[in-house]
């Protein structure tokens, strides 16, 4: 799925940057993570199954991102809710310091 790039985000670049998308595996959050890979961000994307979140994760580093990561979660429920974000936030600050 290739969404034309707008004159307004074609020279995007986000390098270095990391995006969390939820709803990932699918639809707009499929396109919005790729939309990113393809402007150099890292993403992170969150979604509830795991082959598929698995499927994201290869499709996310053909399209340019260097650190693509599935996170488990249905954010329908608060204790998943609660517990990604914890996930994250340890990835993001244990892992993410330069």
């Amino acid at each position: 799925m290739k969404a034309p790039s707008t004159s307004s985000n074609a020279n995007v670049g986000l390098k270095g940057e990391v995006a969390v998308v939820s709803g990932a595996s699918q639809g707009i959050g499929l396109a919005v993570a790729l939309r990113f890979a393809r402007a150099g961000a890292d993403v992170w994307a969150v979604a509830r199954s795991e082959p598929k979140g698995k499927d994201v994760v290869e499709q996310l580093k053909q399209a340019g991102a260097i650190d693509a990561r599935c996170f488990l979660a249905d954010l329908s429920r608060k204790d998943d809710v609660l517990r990604v974000a914890d996930e994250i936030k340890a990835a993001g600050g244990r892992e993410r310091r330069r």
